[in-house]
């Protein structure tokens, strides 16, 4: 089996990849804008996760392939600015190879999601006031099941209990909602 984690800017076209795997398939509603509405779901989708090094002086690449990966804990954190995914995982198997799983594959273009872009509702309502930081933490707790004959892999994976919580620190401009 292995194990790991990807520390990455929180990106418009690339986190609903991550999401869905945390979380699931979301139902989604609108016309555009959309409204994506994640449930926890107690069947993990699985990925590939391949890693491509390149090496100096044209000596060749190397491809880190981790098959069977689900994700057994996502977090995003939101502070001076910066919004930050960490997506934890745990995989079937690891290899490594001079050539890739499919190398047609398009890359998604880096669009950063800015933290200036979020806009606060309580109660439906769109609010004048600052958040500072936002902490989101989802725990899948994920259980290795191994057979006998599985030549070291994981064959499954169980999703345990799911724990999630977050905080945020908020600044306002009067005190309306501690009155409330």
């Amino acid at each position: 089996t292995v194990e790991g984690s990807i520390d990455a800017p929180l990106c418009y076209n690339q986190a609903g990849y991550w999401l869905k795997m945390a979380l699931g398939e979301p139902v989604t509603t609108g016309v555009g804008p959309y409204t994506h509405t994640f449930t926890v779901s107690p069947t993990l989708k699985s990925a590939i996760i391949e890693n491509k090094l390149d090496y100096a002086g044209g000596t060749g690449n190397t491809f880190h392939k981790y098959r069977g990966n689900v994700c057994d804990g996502y977090s995003l954190s939101v502070a001076d600015g910066e919004l930050v995914q960490k997506i934890s995982f745990k995989g079937a198997s690891f290899a490594k190879s001079a050539t890739p799983y499919d190398a047609t594959v398009t890359a998604t273009t880096f669009k950063r999601v800015n933290f200036q872009d979020a806009t606060m509702h309580i109660d439906g309502a769109l609010q004048g006031c600052s958040a500072e930081s936002i902490n989101f933490d989802l725990k899948n707790n994920v259980e290795t099941i191994s057979a006998v004959g599985g030549n070291g892999e994981a064959c499954m994976y169980s999703a345990g209990v799911v724990d999630m919580s977050g905080s945020i620190s908020t600044i306002f401009k009067d005190d309306t909602f501690l009155t409330k």
